[in-house]
């Protein structure tokens, strides 16, 4: 009994190792054209790259055109106007809410009961 127990584990082993390897690639062996086509897929992923990157360049060089003029004409208008101009207002208080405190916590709960009567006691 045990010589077929270690015969049997002996032809398992073995059909695992062979039929096993024979899927097995190494990495280097690849097919003759994936290579060149890995490289052309990085280069056109690099040129996608450069390509965002100068647009988000000149988004922001836009954004910071747009935003100067428009910070810069209250305090052109501040030096124009006189000095007897009326004082703003104070910035009014917001209310703090529960939901302003909380966020986007949510709360959940489950509730069970039991009710329970014993049946071998009856008062009859």
């Amino acid at each position: 009994m045990r010589d077929i127990r270690a015969f049997v584990l002996a032809v398992t082993t073995l059909g695992i190792f062979f039929l096993g390897t024979s899927r097995l690639r190494a990495q280097g062996a690849t097919s003759p054209g994936a290579e060149e086509e890995i490289t052309r897929k990085l280069q056109d992923l690099q040129t996608q790259i450069d390509t965002l990157k100068a647009e988000l360049a000149e988004a922001k060089k836009k954004g910071s055109e747009t935003t100067t003029p428009a910070a810069e004409a209250p305090a052109a208008a501040a030096a124009s106007t006189p000095a007897a101009a009326p004082a703003p207002a104070p910035p009014e208080e917001k209310k703090t809410t529960l939901q302003a405190i909380l966020g986007a916590t949510t709360v959940s709960g489950f509730v069970d009961g039991y009710y329970g009567y014993n049946f071998n006691h009856p008062q009859n």
